[in-house]
């Protein structure tokens, strides 16, 4: 984590009804590709279809891109492909599973529940606040395909 973000989660266990809503500042080039590297490298693809391994055969050049959308205000989160799965305990029966693509999962996992309860230790393990400019930036405008 950067020392930025470390700073953020002292403040967060200090004050733990405190948010934080401008965060968009540490989605460097570096910290994304240190996500990208701790993410599930068997994670299935999203609507776009393009697999962890894809993506990261082009890192650099696809962070970078990623990063200057971000900048421009210009990224667009793809819809989540839904696919369906058996019901634990009752295999007849089928739920719902949303499946992001890999740049909205790079960008929604530093904020998300692993993290978000290390930023905000009031969220007690669920996601309680998403950094408002992180959801205007990343979130799709339709939420599932």
């Amino acid at each position: 984590m950067s020392a930025g973000l470390e700073r953020i989660a002292q403040k967060a266990q200090a004050s733990p009804r405190e948010r934080f809503t401008a965060l968009a500042h540490h989605l460097t080039e570096d910290f994304l590709k240190e996500t990208f590297l701790r993410m599930n490298p068997h994670g299935a693809p999203g609507i776009d279809r393009v697999s962890m391994n894809a993506y990261g055969q082009q890192l650099d050049a696809n962070v970078a891109d990623l990063v200057a959308r971000l900048k421009r205000r210009a990224y667009d989160a793809p819809s989540v492909r839904r696919v369906y799965i058996p019901k634990a305990g009752n295999a007849e029966k089928l739920r719902p599973l949303g499946i992001p693509g890999v740049e909205d999962r790079m960008l929604r996992g530093p904020f998300g529940q692993g993290n978000i309860g290390r930023l905000d230790p009031a969220a007690d393990g669920q996601v309680t606040c998403v950094p408002s400019i992180i959801m205007t930036m990343v979130a799709p405008k339709a939420w599932l395909v």
